[in-house]
């Protein structure tokens, strides 16, 4: 695969190739459209896992930033239900 090509994949296509492949911030931010600042910042905000030191590197094992984004929607989805439980409750005066 020529390197050009590689840059093209989303965090999915990494998936299927190799689960656990390492990935860099600037392959990372590559595969989920970022750029590297902006990875730094979801990290901050534990909207992806925080990496490993691979020496001076920091890097994510592809397969574990998709669980952890999909962990992250599981909990919001349930949330989501959970307010709109209870603000139906609320309305139907159950408080």
């Amino acid at each position: 695969m020529k390197r050009s090509d590689e840059k093209r994949l989303s965090l999915s296509d990494v998936i299927a190739r190799n689960p656990v492949e390492l990935l860099n911030q600037k392959r990372l931010a590559q595969c989920l459209g970022r750029d590297v600042r902006s990875i730094r910042h979801m990290v901050r905000r534990n909207e992806l896992p925080s990496p490993a030191k691979v020496g001076r590197d920091k890097v994510w094992i592809a397969r574990k930033v998709l669980e952890h984004i999909s962990e992250r929607s599981d909990a919001a989805t349930r949330a989501q239900a959970a307010e709109v439980h209870r603000l139906q409750r609320t309305a139907e005066g159950g408080a």
